[in-house]
């Protein structure tokens, strides 16, 4: 390897270490544990695959406590997320839609101040973190 390669990685690794991660907490509300199934949550950290299976780049189970439930998506790279929460109540990790296309099951989306009908679009939901410092966020059901 050539010094000015070896250069530029460690400048890349040096970089990358400074960037950090961090926490992002999240609480749900509107939560009707009466229905049973799970909250399941995915985080999503570009426009490109919002809200497409397999595009999160995490996922996590919620804690469901009474009409709440809590989690938190570990050791994020700095940058935008949006949080997408699916009360899912057969365990099939799908939203079930009736005839005319509406939810079957309960949903929400962090960056929203209230249940909303449809997805927020990316760039106004996300949440941005630094990777210096932990976020907690809101995200409210809407069934």
């Amino acid at each position: 390897m050539s010094p000015r390669i070896a250069i530029k990685f460690l400048l890349l690794l040096i970089l990358t270490s400074l960037a950090g991660a961090s926490d992002l907490h999240f609480v749900i509300h509107g939560v009707d544990s009466s229905l049973g199934g799970v909250v399941s949550a995915g985080v999503y950290a570009s426009e490109e695959g919002y809200l497409e299976p397999g595009y999160e780049v995490a996922g996590t189970v919620a804690l469901v406590n009474g009409n709440t439930a809590t989690g938190v998506f570990e050791d994020l790279p700095a940058g935008g997320y949006v949080i997408a929460v699916l009360h899912d109540l057969d365990g099939d990790s799908r939203m079930k839609l009736s005839s005319l296309g509406f939810p079957k099951e309960g949903y929400g989306f962090s960056g929203t101040t209230r249940p909303v009908t449809v997805p927020p679009k990316y760039r106004k939901a996300a949440t941005i973190l630094d990777g210096t410092e932990n976020r907690t966020v809101d995200v409210f059901m809407k069934y």
